[in-house]
C-alpha cells in the first residue's frame, strides 16, 4: 500500500512540476505555498524571488488584481467555486514582495479552483496561469490592420486615393 501511495503521488508531482502551465497553490489565507517551474518561468522568478514570493506575497492583498477586477473571481475561487479569469495585463515588477522582479508585463488568463479534504473543508487553492500575450499582441495587430483597411476604403471612397488627388 505504501509503495502503491508513493508511486501515486509521484505521479501527480509529475504532472505539476511538468505541466506547461503556470500553476500556484495557495494556502486558505492567501499565501502561496507552491508555484510549480512553469509558473516561475513565467514570472521570471529566480530560486530567491521565490523564496521572497512565497513569504511575503498574498493574491487576497494584490493591488493589481484589485484594480484590474479579478478580485472578486478570486475570492469566489477562495470560498470554493471555480472560476475563469479573463485575460488582463499583469506587471510582475509591481507585485509587492519586497523585492523587484525583474519581468516585462503579460498577458494572463487563469483558472481558479478550490482543493477540499475528506471533510468538505477546502485546504488549497489552485491558481493556474497562461500567458497570453502573444495572442493578444496578435489581436491588436489585427485590429490595427483592420482600422488601416477600413480608412484606406473611406479614403477611395472620396476620391482621395484614385490615382492621387480627384480632379
Amino acid at each position: 500500500i505504501q509503495e502503491a501511495l508513493e508511486s501515486s503521488e509521484a505521479r501527480f508531482r509529475n504532472l505539476i512540476e511538468q505541466s506547461p502551465i503556470g500553476t500556484v497553490v495557495f494556502h486558505p489565507d492567501g499565501r502561496p505555498a507552491y508555484a510549480n517551474p512553469a509558473q516561475r518561468k513565467l514570472m521570471g522568478l529566480r530560486s530567491n524571488e521565490l523564496r521572497f514570493l512565497l513569504t511575503n506575497y498574498n493574491i487576497l492583498e494584490d493591488r493589481q488584481l484589485i484594480e484590474s477586477g479579478w478580485m472578486p473571481l478570486i475570492r469566489k475561487g477562495f470560498a470554493g467555486e471555480p472560476a475563469a479569469l479573463p485575460p488582463t495585463l499583469y506587471e510582475p515588477r509591481k507585485v509587492d514582495i519586497g523585492k523587484v522582479i525583474d519581468h516585462d508585463p503579460l498577458w494572463l488568463r487563469a483558472h481558479i479552483f478550490a482543493v477540499r479534504d475528506a471533510h468538505d473543508q477546502i485546504v488549497e487553492i489552485v491558481l493556474a496561469y497562461e500567458d497570453v500575450t502573444e495572442q493578444k499582441k496578435a489581436e491588436e495587430d489585427r485590429k490595427r490592420l483592420e482600422e488601416q483597411v477600413l480608412h484606406v476604403q473611406k479614403l477611395k471612397s472620396l476620391g482621395v486615393l484614385a490615382g492621387g488627388i480627384a480632379h
